[in-house]
């Protein structure tokens, strides 16, 4: 039987390479991708298309709502990460390569993590530096997505 970690020790809280990791770790493990199985088509699809971030506004419009508002809440989160680049070297596509098999990956996962990466990173990207217009208070996901339903705060507290 292992003993559950103490997460208020010092040496685990100051370390935000080990909140990262559970973060990640959390999304890789889920039964069904953030962005989907269904929508894998779809979003590869949008990096064809002549404005990409129309086109993922349309793919996200089409989510799930809890899979939605998660959405939005990482991506939010991720694109104020990129605020710290100049600390962290996490750029926008340093953190769509690291994210991207994470969030959007084939049901039929017989392709490399590497390939799909090539595939997927540069919709997570665009995901990440448009988070604002994709999921703000004129975003066009909020026209087509759940947040045309609900009257829940359109930004969440900690942005």
């Amino acid at each position: 039987v292992q003993e559950c970690p103490n997460l208020n020790e010092e040496e685990i809280v100051l370390d935000p390479h080990r909140v990262s990791a559970l973060c990640k770790m959390f999304f890789r493990e889920l039964s069904e991708p953030l962005l989907t199985y269904a929508l894998y088509d779809d979003f590869c699809a949008c990096s064809k298309a002549p404005h990409l971030p129309t086109a993922i506004a349309t793919c996200l419009g089409k989510l799930p709502p809890a899979h939605w508002w998660t959405t939005r809440f990482l991506f939010y989160h991720l694109h104020r990460m990129t605020g710290h680049k100049d600390q962290t070297n996490m750029t926008a596509r340093n953190l769509a390569l690291v994210w991207a098999p994470n969030l959007l990956k084939p049901d039929n996962d017989v392709s490399s993590s590497l390939q799909q990466a090539y595939t997927t990173a540069p919709i997570v990207e665009a995901m990440i530096t448009h988070a604002e217009w994709l999921f703000g208070d004129e975003g066009v996901a909020c026209m087509y997505g759940p947040c045309r339903n609900y009257s829940l705060p359109v930004r969440p507290l900690c942005v």
